[in-house]
């Protein structure tokens, strides 16, 4: 399994989806991790928690100055910021030393790493090992909308290139791949279109781990009414999420239940969200359990108004059993209905109303909520998805 960062400490959603197909894999197989490792956890990566052998090249994660190698190169932002000549040594030399089934890779960008391996596989016309493309997100989709909803020019430009970029990349190595993971419906199809046989994409949605997210007593905090976010803070997603929410949302919230506070958790916020901090308002940096955060929560919120595949922290707050106020963009790929498992709202007075609706008639959050709690049991459990996913290798893997 090629990642592009250890998923120790667990502090991302992005972690935890790698976090488990790595321990579900390393159940009944041998499983390789091979990954770069944020230089501020440099010996303390914990590689000892589970069944898998760890490969870890120190990296630095710096992000302004990749930014700008990027805008001025043919690579993609991710390519640059995931460059690494000692990583690429140590692939290359587990990859002769190995006789690997499966070569696992996480990120499209890290498949630039398989340059000289790919073209040494096509010219013997080799079909071992199988790989496997675990996207996360159709890069070009999810810089698409991210241009379309920034109005910022120079970052619009930015993300047009990005798209673009993107866009050759997947045509240049979606059909080096035998099995590629799609998070949602949407992306599949879309995938589907580069050249791609539809029997080599599959459907891997984001899970939870519902034995971990479960319900559990509210957390003791402020004795007021607690509205919740949280996520990766240096995300550019959820920091306008959490602008749209503070400066439009929350104030009508605010104007018909003035006691209610605001909490934001979560990793990395930027100097931006830290600033958002007020009598009313907390931001909590780098919890060390986000469940913790979560069940303060009287109503849990999700107001994205852009991204791809499936957001991991609905998921997680509907398996705590919290009541969800989400935008379309919050709930896509997850076939919630809403009045039913969550309250979907894409207009500030409407995501309010959601809101106060659920703090007023406490019943009725925690009906909706027992429901959502029901709701990822049967359709997002990971221990489900990652045994679709082995058969789906296995199959492909077994002689014919």
């Amino acid at each position: 399994m090629i990642m592009p960062t250890y998923p120790v400490p667990t502090d991302s959603g992005t972690k935890r989806r790698m976090m488990a197909f790595l321990e579900g894999f390393s159940r009944s197989h041998r499983v390789v991790a091979v990954s770069l490792g944020d230089r501020r956890y440099a010996g303390g990566w914990d590689t000892e928690r589970g069944r898998w052998e760890s490969h870890i090249v120190p990296h630095d994660f710096r992000r302004h100055a990749p930014l700008l190698r990027s805008f001025f190169s043919s690579r993609t932002y991710r390519e640059v910021k995931f460059s690494n000549r000692e990583f690429s040594t140590l692939l290359e030399r587990l990859l002769e030393e190995n006789d690997f089934d499966v070569v696992w890779v996480n990120f499209l960008n890290m498949a630039a790493y398989l340059d000289g391996y790919l073209s040494s596989r096509r010219a013997s016309s080799g079909s071992k090992p199988l790989l496997l493309l675990d996207q996360h997100n159709l890069d070009e989709y999810v810089w698409r909308k991210f241009a379309e909803n920034t109005g910022n020019p120079l970052y619009k430009t930015f993300c047009m290139c990005e798209s673009v970029k993107n866009r050759r990349l997947q045509e240049a190595y979606f059909p080096a791949f035998d099995l590629i993971l799609s998070v949602s419906e949407l992306e599949k199809e879309m995938t589907e279109r580069y050249d791609v046989p539809s029997g080599n994409v599959v459907l891997a949605p984001n899970g939870v781990d519902v034995d971990y997210f479960k319900p559990r007593p509210k957390t003791e905090g402020s004795p007021e009414p607690t509205v919740v976010f949280g996520g990766s803070l240096d995300a550019a997603m959820n920091r306008d999420a959490v602008q749209w929410l503070v400066s439009e949302i929350f104030p009508l919230v605010k104007k018909r239940i003035p006691r209610t506070r605001l909490l934001i958790a979560g990793r990395n916020p930027s100097p931006s969200v830290l600033r958002m901090t007020g009598s009313d308002v907390e931001v909590v940096a780098d919890p060390a359990d986000i469940r913790d955060y979560y069940s303060r929560a009287d109503v849990f919120v999700v107001p994205l108004r852009y991204g791809g595949g499936t957001k991991l922290k609905t998921l997680e707050a509907m398996a705590m059993a919290l009541p969800v106020v989400s935008t379309s963009t919050g709930v896509q790929g997850l076939n919630v209905i809403s009045g039913e498992h969550i309250f979907v709202a894409d207009e500030p007075r409407h995501f309010a109303d959601g809101i106060v609706d659920f703090l007023l008639n406490p019943l009725k959050a925690e009906e909706t909520a027992l429901k959502a709690r029901r709701f990822v049991e049967e359709n997002f459990n990971w221990s489900s998805i990652v045994a679709h996913v082995e058969k789906a290798v296995l199959e492909r893997l077994a002689p014919e």
